[in-house]
């Protein structure tokens, strides 16, 4: 579903996606037609902090830079990239056994609190709950388990932190982005 459109000079890669539950696209495009596309399209650069404090504030969670390797997709808001009809692929019992029972231990969650620590434990009343992801300080993405009681106080590494959005309702929380403590 990529559609290729020529804009200033250069070549626009635009494919639609959903990782979050809400549509969105991808534009891709050659570093040399950077700055003709730009210009045609009335934009400029992003710094790339920028764009990751704006992924995480969104919701929308990266295998590889929240550190969830290893983890099944429902747990870390990956479920779009699942279909549970096309043929026979390496674990698909568990997938089955998942949609089955109709939800994993653990959900994609967005905390909120201040200093909160990239891929750290995530501990309540003594126990280990979950691990937390990409931080902005104030905002952590969390693998965090769905049986913890309402407001439950978190401690994220050495910091407090509380339940912003879980599950479905991370990428909807629409939580402006904070900036970091200082």
């Amino acid at each position: 579903d990529v559609q290729s459109f020529e804009l200033g000079g250069g070549v626009l890669l635009v494919g639609r996606v959903n990782r979050a539950g809400t549509v969105g696209l991808d534009v891709h495009y050659l570093q040399k037609h950077e700055t003709g596309l730009l210009t045609a399209l009335n934009a400029q650069e992003v710094p790339p902090a920028e764009l990751e404090t704006a992924r995480i504030t969104a919701g929308i969670s990266d295998v590889s830079r929240d550190g969830w390797q290893g983890s099944l997709p429902q747990e870390v808001g990956q479920d779009a990239a699942i279909s549970y009809r096309k043929g026979c692929y390496v674990g698909q019992e568990i997938m089955a056994r998942l949609e089955a029972r109709g939800h994993a231990r653990h959900a994609l969650t967005l905390l909120t609190g201040e200093y909160l620590p990239a891929h750290s434990e995530i501990r309540y009343a003594e126990r280990v709950v979950g691990v937390s992801g990409a931080s902005t300080g104030t905002l952590a993405l969390a693998k965090l388990r769905t049986d913890l009681p309402e407001g439950a106080e978190l401690h994220v590494g050495e910091a407090l932190g509380h339940v912003a959005a879980a599950g479905a309702d991370v990428a909807l929380a629409g939580i402006a982005a904070p900036s970091s403590p200082s």
